[in-house]
Protein backbone atom coordinates (compact mmCIF):
# COMPACT_ATOMS: atom_id res chain seq x y z
CA UNK A 1 0.00 0.00 0.00
CA UNK A 2 2.75 2.83 0.64
CA UNK A 3 4.06 2.13 -3.31
CA UNK A 4 0.56 3.17 -3.88
CA UNK A 5 0.37 6.06 -1.97
CA UNK A 6 3.89 7.51 -3.13
CA UNK A 7 2.15 7.52 -6.51
CA UNK A 8 -0.65 9.40 -5.40
CA UNK A 9 1.98 12.39 -3.85
CA UNK A 10 3.65 11.83 -7.01
CA UNK A 11 0.42 12.72 -8.94
CA UNK A 12 -1.07 15.32 -6.48
CA UNK A 13 2.45 17.41 -6.72
CA UNK A 14 3.07 16.90 -10.45
CA UNK A 15 -0.51 18.85 -11.07
CA UNK A 16 0.41 21.70 -9.07
CA UNK A 17 3.88 22.17 -11.46
CA UNK A 18 3.12 23.48 -14.72
CA UNK A 19 2.40 21.34 -17.25
CA UNK A 20 4.03 22.16 -20.21
CA UNK A 21 6.96 24.22 -21.50
CA UNK A 22 3.93 27.62 -22.33
CA UNK A 23 2.96 27.28 -18.42
CA UNK A 24 6.37 27.36 -17.30
CA UNK A 25 7.73 30.00 -19.32
CA UNK A 26 3.91 31.98 -18.61
CA UNK A 27 5.14 31.01 -15.06
CA UNK A 28 8.79 33.03 -15.04
CA UNK A 29 7.77 35.83 -16.83
CA UNK A 30 8.94 39.17 -15.47
CA UNK A 31 6.33 41.43 -13.76
CA UNK A 32 6.12 44.94 -13.38
CA UNK A 33 8.26 44.76 -9.92
CA UNK A 34 10.72 43.62 -12.06
CA UNK A 35 10.50 46.22 -14.88
CA UNK A 36 10.60 49.04 -11.28
CA UNK A 37 13.63 46.86 -9.91
CA UNK A 38 15.34 47.48 -13.58
CA UNK A 39 14.54 50.89 -13.86
CA UNK A 40 16.03 51.48 -10.31
CA UNK A 41 19.34 49.32 -11.40
CA UNK A 42 19.16 51.77 -14.50
CA UNK A 43 19.20 55.35 -12.05
CA UNK A 44 21.87 53.90 -10.20
CA UNK A 45 24.24 52.93 -12.54
CA UNK A 46 23.70 56.61 -14.15
CA UNK A 47 24.24 58.19 -10.88
CA UNK A 48 27.32 56.20 -10.62
CA UNK A 49 28.08 57.33 -13.92
CA UNK A 50 28.66 54.10 -15.70
CA UNK A 51 27.53 53.02 -18.81
CA UNK A 52 25.81 49.84 -19.60
CA UNK A 53 29.13 48.42 -20.75
CA UNK A 54 30.96 49.29 -17.94
CA UNK A 55 28.65 47.99 -15.16
CA UNK A 56 28.44 44.95 -17.32
CA UNK A 57 32.24 44.40 -17.33
CA UNK A 58 32.48 44.44 -13.72
CA UNK A 59 29.74 41.86 -13.30
CA UNK A 60 31.25 39.89 -15.57
CA UNK A 61 28.14 39.84 -17.95
CA UNK A 62 27.39 41.00 -21.19
CA UNK A 63 26.45 44.88 -21.89
CA UNK A 64 22.95 43.28 -23.54
CA UNK A 65 22.12 41.18 -20.54
CA UNK A 66 22.54 44.64 -18.44
CA UNK A 67 19.67 46.19 -20.73
CA UNK A 68 17.80 43.31 -20.43
CA UNK A 69 17.71 43.69 -16.77
CA UNK A 70 17.26 47.78 -17.12
CA UNK A 71 14.17 47.03 -19.35
CA UNK A 72 12.74 44.79 -16.97
CA UNK A 73 13.04 41.86 -19.95
CA UNK A 74 14.83 39.63 -17.69
CA UNK A 75 14.14 38.72 -13.98
CA UNK A 76 17.29 39.79 -11.94
CA UNK A 77 17.77 36.84 -8.99
CA UNK A 78 18.47 37.76 -5.42
CA UNK A 79 22.13 36.92 -5.94
CA UNK A 80 22.81 38.88 -8.70
CA UNK A 81 20.93 41.90 -7.26
CA UNK A 82 23.04 41.60 -4.30
CA UNK A 83 25.95 41.75 -6.62
CA UNK A 84 24.68 44.81 -8.49
CA UNK A 85 23.50 46.80 -5.22
CA UNK A 86 27.44 46.01 -4.23
CA UNK A 87 28.89 47.10 -7.25
CA UNK A 88 26.61 50.48 -7.69
CA UNK A 89 27.33 50.97 -3.71
CA UNK A 90 23.82 51.14 -3.34
CA UNK A 91 21.51 49.83 -0.60
CA UNK A 92 19.90 46.77 -1.68
CA UNK A 93 16.85 47.93 -0.22
CA UNK A 94 16.75 50.46 -2.56
CA UNK A 95 16.11 48.86 -5.56
CA UNK A 96 12.71 47.48 -4.07
CA UNK A 97 11.52 50.60 -2.11
CA UNK A 98 7.64 50.37 -2.96
CA UNK A 99 7.75 47.77 -5.08
CA UNK A 100 7.31 45.57 -2.68
CA UNK A 101 4.25 46.92 -2.37
CA UNK A 102 1.96 44.89 -5.40
CA UNK A 103 -0.43 48.27 -5.78
CA UNK A 104 2.86 50.51 -6.49
CA UNK A 105 3.69 47.16 -8.76
CA UNK A 106 0.53 47.72 -10.70
CA UNK A 107 0.74 51.51 -11.32
CA UNK A 108 4.32 51.93 -11.66
CA UNK A 109 5.34 55.84 -11.02
CA UNK A 110 5.57 57.85 -14.50
CA UNK A 111 9.46 58.51 -14.27
CA UNK A 112 9.24 54.64 -14.35
CA UNK A 113 7.90 54.50 -16.99
CA UNK A 114 9.90 57.11 -18.80
CA UNK A 115 13.07 55.84 -17.83
CA UNK A 116 11.82 53.05 -19.86
CA UNK A 117 12.14 54.57 -23.05
CA UNK A 118 14.69 54.18 -25.73
CA UNK A 119 14.66 58.02 -25.99
CA UNK A 120 15.55 58.23 -22.17
CA UNK A 121 17.94 55.60 -22.45
CA UNK A 122 19.71 57.64 -25.67
CA UNK A 123 19.76 60.63 -23.46
CA UNK A 124 21.40 59.53 -20.49
CA UNK A 125 23.72 58.02 -22.46
CA UNK A 126 24.73 60.81 -24.36
CA UNK A 127 25.32 62.71 -20.82
CA UNK A 128 27.50 60.22 -19.32
CA UNK A 129 29.85 60.46 -22.12
CA UNK A 130 29.74 64.18 -21.85
CA UNK A 131 33.37 64.19 -19.98
CA UNK A 132 32.70 68.15 -18.66
CA UNK A 133 30.45 68.49 -15.74
CA UNK A 134 29.86 72.30 -16.10
CA UNK A 135 28.60 71.28 -19.76
CA UNK A 136 26.82 68.28 -18.74
CA UNK A 137 25.03 70.84 -15.53
CA UNK A 138 24.52 73.36 -18.40
CA UNK A 139 22.47 70.81 -20.79
CA UNK A 140 20.50 69.78 -17.78
CA UNK A 141 19.55 73.44 -17.48
CA UNK A 142 18.49 74.01 -20.60
CA UNK A 143 16.60 71.02 -20.33
CA UNK A 144 14.44 72.04 -17.55
CA UNK A 145 13.97 75.76 -19.12
CA UNK A 146 12.65 73.76 -22.09
CA UNK A 147 10.17 71.93 -19.99
CA UNK A 148 8.77 74.75 -17.87
CA UNK A 149 8.41 76.72 -21.41
CA UNK A 150 6.54 73.47 -22.60
CA UNK A 151 4.26 72.98 -19.32
CA UNK A 152 3.29 76.51 -18.95
CA UNK A 153 5.39 76.99 -15.52
CA UNK A 154 7.63 79.81 -16.70
CA UNK A 155 9.53 81.73 -14.41
CA UNK A 156 9.44 85.45 -14.45
CA UNK A 157 13.23 86.13 -14.54
CA UNK A 158 13.54 82.91 -17.31
CA UNK A 159 12.41 81.80 -20.92
CA UNK A 160 12.22 85.66 -21.61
Amino acid sequence: MKKSSRRTDRNESSAKKPQTRKDFQRARQPTPVHEIIGNRIRRFRIAKGLSQEELARRLGLSFQQIQKYEKGTNRVDAARLVQIARTLEADILEFYGEAVDQRAASTPAASDLYLATSECNRMLEALINIKSAPLRQQIVSFAEVIAEKSSGRQKDDECQ
